[in-house]
């Protein structure tokens, strides 16, 4: 499992024009990866400046010619300042469940089909930023 940290220079129009720095690490214990994050955008206005984190753990178990896999991420983002016309600052708890499969029984020229759920839901004090997602992911992966 990869570990290392990044600066990238951000190239976007208007106010939000800035620099992301971030720096992720995992590890994996008893086959779960465990993957965690930090990450903060510095704007030239506070109100777009924001810093964050994130955390997900994932595990898989093989079911005859079947891979189950499960995943929980959680994560932060708190903005400095608020905008002009919101009362607040913007402040999100996203969480995201996942459960899906590789169907390797059904494996054609070394390719299986996947199917996925995905359950969303961030919370934010901006209405704008504020869902509920549920989201069906299907397609193809290499079949090992």
């Amino acid at each position: 499992m990869p570990t290392g940290g990044c600066r990238t220079t951000v190239a976007t129009i208007g106010r939000a024009a800035g620099r992301i720095w971030a720096a992720v690490a995992g590890v994996v214990v008893v086959e779960m990866p465990f993957l965690a994050g930090v990450d903060r955008f510095v704007a030239k206005d506070a109100a777009y400046s924001t810093r964050g984190w994130n955390a997900g753990i994932s595990a898989y178990r093989n079911v005859g010619r079947m891979t189950l896999s499960a995943g929980l991420d959680l994560g932060r983002l708190k903005a400095d300042d608020r905008l002009l016309l919101l009362p607040e600052a913007r402040a999100d708890r996203l969480t995201r469940f996942s459960v899906g499969t590789v169907f390797r029984q059904l494996t054609f020229a070394g390719f299986a089909p996947v199917a996925r759920l995905i359950v969303e839901r961030n919370r934010s004090t901006v209405e704008f930023y504020d869902f509920k997602r549920v989201r069906t992911e299907f397609g193809i992966s290499r079949a090992f």
